[in-house]
């Protein structure tokens, strides 16, 4: 089969990483498989670097700076002969876009990918996509599958469960490192964010604004888009943890940064959500998420970290010292977090969700 994978944004998100490990592991399986990707972006870069030394995936340039009717017209032009037997797409922008391409293609079905918390919504306007080109919908699990009311308007639904590769990151360390004598030691919790996620940051430093006065070895650290917010700034100055907090951005050695926490905070949603609780699990990090949070359906409440309410700064506050106050426990809880991976999200299950929903085959 051949497969065509549309990244319309100009960044690298948690999306970007999912089509790029579904990419591989279809190219493996021997379908034909391609990205168009903006041009001179953070994605391609990302993109170039997920397959460096790997000929198997095709990157095409492609950037649409109008409507989903010239990406459509756009994508349909970048082939000589449209040969696309599915096209990816995950907002509803891309999936008109691609919709019109198929059209006039006359070949292809569409796979509407929604992310981790997700919804899709194919009533009134948003139902031409439909009209235009077979439409197959995948989730990222089951219980976002059923929580949306499709009316027939869709010929199927498929589940591709978002999973990890726990080999791929090294194993946390049974013993951190001995400070040198007379130098503090601190514990670190990683807040891992988003653009949207502003809210459930700041949560994060009002939580450490509580703790610090006894608990002055807490520092709070957030990477991730938009986690170098002035607005978040302002306000760890407001509550007088400033010289507490690191606000770093969106990082490349953000696997180092989780690795070397003591816990890792998820405040992120989708894709990003999703592959950060992944991401510290894999490296034996404890997770903690708000109870509203996409990372939350990842957490085992007690085993591999905790689930903290939505709006509650006094519970969430006695739930994380508690965390940090006992050493066993948080090794227990990232040990019990990497074998979650290994044993409920395996890679694998992704790969064969789009398996499947390309074959037709279960």
């Amino acid at each position: 089969m051949k497969i065509l994978f549309y990244h319309s944004p100009r960044e690298w998100t948690g999306t970007s990483r999912v089509i790029a490990t579904v990419a591989k592991g279809l190219s493996k399986k021997g379908h034909t498989v391609r990205i168009v990707v903006p041009p001179d972006s953070s994605a391609e870069a990302g993109y170039a670097r997920s397959f460096k030394g790997n000929e198997s995936v095709e990157i095409l340039i492609y950037e649409n700076r109008g409507s989903w009717f010239t990406g459509g017209r756009g994508l349909r032009r970048l082939f000589r002969r449209w040969e696309s037997d599915f096209v990816v797409a995950h907002t509803p922008e891309e999936h008109f876009s691609a919709a019109l391409a198929c059209w006039l293609g006359r070949r292809g079905t569409v796979l509407r990918r929604v992310p981790p918390g997700g919804s899709v919504e194919l009533g009134g306007w948003d139902n031409w996509p439909v009209k235009l080109a077979k439409t197959k919908l995948i989730f990222s699990s089951e219980a976002d599958a059923r929580a949306v009311s499709l009316r027939g308007k869709t010929g199927s639904v498929e589940v591709a469960e978002l999973g990890m590769d726990p080999s791929q990151f090294p194993e946390k360390p049974e013993n951190k490192e001995e400070a040198e004598p007379g130098a503090p030691t601190f514990r670190y919790i990683l807040c891992i964010r988003d653009p949207n996620s502003r809210g459930r940051a700041a949560m994060a430093i009002r939580t450490l604004a509580r703790l610090s006065p006894r608990h002055d070895y807490l520092r709070l650290v957030i990477v991730g888009p938009g986690s170098d917010d002035e607005d978040l700034r302002m306000q760890a100055a407001a509550l007088d943890v400033l010289g507490l907090v690191s606000l770093l951005g969106d990082r490349d050695d953000s696997v180092s940064l989780m690795q070397n926490a003591d816990l890792g905070w998820v405040v992120a949603e989708g894709d990003s959500g999703a592959l950060g609780a992944l991401d510290l699990m894999s490296l034996g990090v404890p997770v903690l998420a708000q109870s509203n949070g996409v990372a939350a359906r990842y957490i085992a409440d007690g085993i591999n970290g905790a689930v903290l309410p939505a709006d509650d700064p006094a519970m969430t506050a006695a739930r994380v010292v508690n965390l940090l106050g006992g050493e066993e426990q948080m090794r227990a809880m990232g040990q019990a977090g990497r074998s979650r991976v290994e044993r409920d999200y395996p890679e694998s299950g992704l790969i064969e969700g789009f398996e499947r929903a390309i074959t037709g085959k279960r």
